[in-house]
């Protein structure tokens, strides 16, 4: 991990000492730095560790919510509430939100609004004007690039092309 005060001036490369098949998302939450990333095994687990000294020092892995995906996971911060959007590991990956306000306690996947929903590819996601903003490609051979939005990350609304 590489750490920058002004996006000019970059610090020493710093190892996280973990393995994953994907690249990993990071995000400041709850007072620490945070990296999620798969699993470098069959089980496509969804990790995390965190850093409480800016990335000097790291945890060891836990798994997130007992959730896997193939795919990195997408995570953004909204209203105090850090939202985790991910491809299932199954056969149609679908698309799948948890949450947690403090970083341990992981809800349960959202039962309404990404269902049906599946990617081919990680999602991305951010929190833009008061909604998260999930943008993910079509998994047929349309390729399309495609987004939603949502208040709360259970109540998601109509999916659109870009």
């Amino acid at each position: 991990m590489l750490a920058s005060a002004d996006g000019g001036s970059w610090g020493a490369e710093n190892v996280i000492s973990q393995s994953s098949k994907t690249t990993p998302a990071a995000i400041a939450f709850g007072g620490k730095l945070r990296v999620f990333f798969i699993s470098n095994d069959s089980r496509n687990l969804i990790l995390q560790i965190t850093s409480t000294d800016g990335g000097v020092h790291w945890s060891g892995n836990s798994q997130v919510a007992q959730r896997a995906s193939p795919f990195t996971p997408a995570v953004a911060i909204l209203n105090g509430t850090l939202h985790m959007v991910y491809a299932a590991s199954n056969s149609n990956m679908e698309l799948e939100h948890i949450s947690t306000t403090d970083g341990t306690n992981w809800s349960a996947p959202a039962t309404t609004g990404l269902t049906m929903h599946s990617t081919q590819a990680g999602p991305t996601l951010t929190a833009y004007k008061g909604a998260l903003r999930l943008s993910y490609v079509a998994s047929n051979s349309s390729n399309l690039a495609l987004r939603m939005s949502s208040v709360d990350g259970v109540h998601w609304g109509t999916e659109s092309a870009w």
